[in-house]
């Protein structure tokens, strides 16, 4: 079971990682009946409310399935992040493959603080779960971004904006912050620059 206030980086990554088999199961189950459901869709993007999963391991994930055509019965965009309580709130972990190797995106509460005060002008009408449901919901898939000069950085790219963050140990991602597409209009290099150096001293 994942606990993040008592478990190294390294220990959380293995952790995931072996559970990751239990979830592809899973997934694979509910496959069927997402199927049958898009298929009888006539109008698209289709996404259904998100699946809770216990996993044998005990670690709590959410499952989404996105199509964006009927074609996408066979083949639909699938999200699943796990979900720990810890002090200072919930944490968020994604797995997926960076260069070929299973890695793991961790998404701290201070990350989702910042999605609500940006993107959603600081509305608390949702909260807590709901906000990360809907957040991967309007997010399901990223996109790494080679081009970043700075490569303390990783930047990946969502539908909302651009989340910011660093590989605090091999394949162990840690996105901190949040920023939306308005925020990069207008030649902000300093401030750009200024919100790097705060990112890697663990200060953003």
């Amino acid at each position: 079971m994942l606990v993040v206030d008592n478990m190294s980086l390294r220990e959380m990554y293995t952790e995931l990682v072996n559970d990751g088999p239990n979830v592809t199961a899973k997934v694979e189950y509910l496959c069927n009946n997402f199927r049958r459901n898009v298929l009888k869709r006539t109008r698209f993007p289709v996404q259904f409310k998100p699946v809770d999963y216990v996993s044998p391991k005990k670690n709590k994930w959410i499952i989404i399935f996105t199509a964006k055509s009927k074609k996408d019965a066979e083949a639909p965009v699938i999200t699943y992040v796990c979900t720990a309580n810890a002090r200072g709130g919930i944490y968020v972990f994604m797995i997926s493959l960076f260069q070929g190797d299973p890695c793991v995106l961790m998404f701290p509460p201070h990350f989702f603080q910042r999605y609500r005060d940006r993107f959603m002008e600081g509305n608390n009408d949702i909260k807590g779960i709901d906000l990360i449901k809907y957040f991967f919901c309007r997010n399901p898939t990223f996109s790494s971004d080679e081009t970043v000069e700075d490569k303390r950085i990783f930047q990946t790219s969502c539908e909302d904006g651009v989340c910011l963050g660093i590989e605090k140990e091999k394949n162990f991602f840690i996105q901190r912050t949040f920023i939306t597409y308005e925020m990069l209009k207008n030649d902000q290099i300093d401030t750009f620059e200024s919100l790097y150096d705060s990112l890697y001293d663990g200060k953003e």
